[in-house]
């Protein structure tokens, strides 16, 4: 399983999805139907789901991007938006689409798309992962994590990557969750391949591996609920991060 995502359809019904390699599934009692993707993108892996303001799920696969509407698909052809570039990440915030492909970045905002690319810092690579924060005042601040090279970071359309300080250049980037602390505090936790958790708190960074006690350095993914961080890990499986931060 490669991505998850509960939609809300007509008459408030919720239907879990499950993005495969290959292919769409859809949660329907015990059970897993099979959901055909479009003409095109029939064998593909989708690597990435999510949810717009109107409740339309966005499927992002290997061949292009798609959006599931009422069970009628919308494909994007090539010249519109990403086209059928490779989708490896999404993110939904506020009215806007966030598509991550390889070595760009794309939005779309009031059916205008805007593009990023290396001439405006975004590095090569797969755009693994995808994530907004919000500073006290309101600020907003876009994150994409990359296979190979990191994570990136942008205010005002300007991008800055991250580097030494923060242990993540070079790094390959698995996954990236905001997370808001029981004292309203907000940190950003960011998963690699091979160097275990970093997490950034207001004005501070700290790694967790496996001299801080999570059990391997692989991380697949998190969970979050409402007193803990769970993170899933190669070889050694689920791991506890408490309110205070640390393994239990």
């Amino acid at each position: 399983v490669n991505a998850l995502r509960e939609v809300t359809e007509q008459g408030g019904l919720h239907r879990l999805y499950a993005g495969l390699e290959p292919g769409l599934a859809r949660l329907e009692g015990d059970h897993w139907v099979p959901v055909p993707l479009p003409p095109g993108l029939e064998k593909q892996p989708v690597r990435a789901l999510v949810t717009d303001a109107e409740g339309n799920l966005w499927v992002g696969t290997l061949g292009g991007l798609a959006i599931l509407k009422q069970d009628h698909w919308r494909l994007f052809k090539k010249g519109e938006g990403p086209g059928t570039d490779p989708v490896y990440s999404l993110l939904a915030s506020e009215g806007r689409v966030w598509v991550g492909t390889s070595g760009r970045i794309h939005r779309l905002e009031q059916e205008s798309w805007s593009h990023w690319t290396s001439r405006e810092g975004v590095p090569e690579g797969s755009v693994t992962a995808l994530a907004e924060t919000r500073g006290p005042e309101g600020t907003s601040t876009l994150w994409a994590g990359f296979h190979g090279n990191g994570v990136i970071h942008s205010q005002d359309g300007i991008w800055v990557p991250l580097g030494k300080t923060q242990n993540l250049a070079g790094k390959l980037v698995v996954s990236l969750l905001p997370v808001t602390g029981p004292e309203g505090t907000k940190s950003l936790w960011i998963g690699t391949r091979g160097n275990g958790l970093v997490r950034l708190d207001p004005g501070a960074w700290s790694t967790l591996d496996e001299g801080a006690g999570l059990k391997g350095k692989i991380v697949f993914g998190f969970a979050e609920s409402a007193t803990a961080l769970y993170v899933v890990t190669a070889d050694e499986g689920l791991n506890r991060i408490g309110e205070r931060g640390g393994i239990e």
